[in-house]
């Protein structure tokens, strides 16, 4: 795939010609929702706590490995591609590369899923966007941004220097990959 960049308000390739970008989001796969599974409105982590509570750690760990390894695979970006779509949105919580308990950490295990999904987008010729749906201390007060109730991102200088040196981290790993079309860097923001 060409590199794409921004010129005046249009999206272009290596040579200048216009990209418009189609398709979709896999929303739900590396940021859990709720919602997604016919259940009500549930901040991720309060669901995993709920499930590790009830089932126990090793439980959650392997529930959290199979869903990840089924809800989304290769077939299904090689079949978004024969849809005609040229483009993916990956949502993901922040948790999913830093551990909670463990600031600036890195959890080399749920990387592999995001570089996974890059790999196969590479693969089979498809652009992805990759959205930071879930910034450490919440980016907004709801369920959606894996909040407590409270945004905490923006009054936390700790939450802030987390943030940015994920992003840092993120746009130099894959700064050489050119299915990656750019970066949702923050998915609805309340300032």
């Amino acid at each position: 795939l060409p590199f794409l960049r921004v010129s005046g308000r249009s999206i272009v390739n290596e040579s200048g010609d216009p990209v418009i970008l189609k398709g979709v989001s896999l929303g739900g796969w590396l940021m859990v929702e709720g919602y997604m599974f016919g259940g009500r409105n549930i901040a991720e982590h309060h669901f995993r706590n709920s499930f590790e509570k009830a089932l126990g750690k090793e439980a959650l760990e392997e529930f959290t490995r199979n869903f990840r390894d089924s809800f989304i695979r290769e077939d299904d970006i090689k079949a978004i591609k024969g849809w005609g779509a040229n483009c993916v949105r990956i949502p993901f919580n922040y948790r999913l590369i830093e551990f909670e308990d463990r600031p600036y950490s890195l959890n080399e295990e749920g990387l592999s899923y995001l570089d996974r999904a890059v790999e196969w987008c590479e693969k089979h010729n498809l652009y992805c966007i990759l959205d930071m749906h879930a910034a450490p201390g919440a980016q907004n007060d709801a369920w959606h941004s894996d909040s407590d109730g409270k945004q905490e991102l923006f009054q936390s200088e700790t939450n802030k220097d987390r943030y940015l040196r994920l992003w840092y981290f993120l746009a130099d790993r894959y700064r050489e990959v050119s299915a990656v079309a750019g970066y949702d860097v923050l998915n609805e923001p309340v300032v």
